[in-house]
């Protein structure tokens, strides 16, 4: 099959790359089509795989008029209809005010998780006066409860395809108010594991479900750290984001750079992981960059910004109809299931990179049923 890339000469004699592509159909039952002029054919075949891709993987996201306003008033409205009481309508409506005050009339698919961020500081320090706080700095509770609600708001937009990422996932609560851990049942986890199974990055799922961090993951190359024929894995790189820009170094911690085995499934995912990548870099011809030899990296050879990935993670968390938890707190659901079935602490501490004390105060989760055991036990013994 030719490629729909098509070679135009502009006025001013200059050459480009114009590309046509089917991204699914109309709701009248039409083809919609997009249309993306590039200065060379490399971008324009780079432009076309990655639209291809997304069209597949069911990410691809129409282009949409709506501002965040309509949306909101749009989520507010289905809240409405879904019979929330008045004074949770109301909640929902002030959580709101500051993102509508600074953010409202911005378009929804244009909103970052930069622009988030401003709303935050504004409250924390009192500089969004327009929002009817008179230079009063707002406490971290009315800030959690203002990215709280955008985030429910913007999972909706998510949802419906209106947008790829939710932005407000990837701001930090604020500080200065207890936040309980989240982790996942066991079932739960295999639930995941399932979803993750029919996606290209399955093995980086495993590792993550794993307890690995997700710059760990990010930051592992096939060369350097896997071998498949020992069925290892060693962590030696975190990549962040650090101010917008994406960081590599060492592991968070001295005990993070750690060398840890692959069992079966792990590693069955990883040679799988490696063929098919194998096969892209054929099918993508020159536009492939394999210049880095990263573990996770896109459909041409690119490895993914780091908020990319914790947008899948949410994404499959979804279908996998299990709780949409952070991203790291996979690893807190590791570090417990590990702690339940009665691993020792050292080496639970070892695997996940941990000082052992601080594994045990911050990471270990009781669930229900083993809390209603000991109750039982202690009244038992009582």
């Amino acid at each position: 099959m030719s490629e729909p890339i098509r070679k135009i000469k502009l006025k001013d004699g200059s050459v480009r790359y114009r590309v046509v592509v089917d991204v699914g159909d109309r709701p009248d039952g039409r083809r919609d089509q997009r249309t993306s002029t590039h200065r060379t054919r490399k971008d324009a075949r780079e432009w076309l795989t990655q639209t291809r891709s997304a069209v597949t993987s069911g990410a691809y996201v129409r282009p949409v008029k709506e501002t965040l306003d309509e949306h909101l008033d749009s989520w507010l409205g289905s809240k409405r209809l879904a019979g929330k009481r008045p004074a949770t309508m109301l909640s929902y409506t002030d959580a709101l005010r500051p993102v509508r005050a600074l953010l409202g009339t911005k378009p929804l698919q244009a909103v970052a998780p930069e622009d988030v961020e401003a709303v935050k500081a504004a409250m924390l320090d009192g500089t969004a006066r327009q929002i009817g706080t008179k230079g009063k700095p707002l406490s971290a509770r009315s800030v959690n409860l203002m990215l709280g609600t955008l985030r429910q708001a913007l999972d909706q937009a998510v949802k419906r395809g209106k947008v790829i990422r939710n932005a407000a996932a990837l701001v930090d609560h604020a500080a200065g108010e207890a936040r309980p851990g989240a982790a996942w049942s066991p079932v739960e986890v295999a639930d995941f594991k399932t979803a993750a199974s029919r996606d290209r990055l399955h093995a980086a799922w495993l590792l993550t479900c794993c307890g690995l961090r997700r710059g760990e993951v990010l930051g592992l190359e096939w060369e350097r750290d896997l071998d498949l024929a020992e069925s290892t894995v060693t962590v030696t790189v975190s990549r962040t984001t650090v101010g917008g820009q994406i960081i590599e170094g060492p592991p968070k911690t001295r005990r993070g750079a750690r060398t840890l085995p692959l069992d079966a499934a792990m590693l069955a995912a990883l040679r799988g992981l490696r063929r098919r990548q194998a096969e892209e870099r054929l099918a993508a011809g020159p536009a492939y960059d394999g210049t880095n030899g990263k573990v996770v990296v896109d459909e041409i050879g690119r490895p993914p910004r780091p908020e990319w990935y914790s947008d899948m993670f949410a994404r499959i968390a979804r279908q996998a109809g299990v709780p949409v938890i952070r991203l790291h707190d996979a690893r807190h659901t590791s570090v417990t299931i590990m702690r339940s079935l009665g691993i020792p602490a050292h080496v639970v501490a070892a695997w996940h990179g941990h000082d052992e004390a601080v594994m045990a105060r911050v990471y270990t989760h009781a669930y229900l049923d083993e809390m209603r055991d000991a109750a039982q036990r202690l009244t038992s013994n009582s």
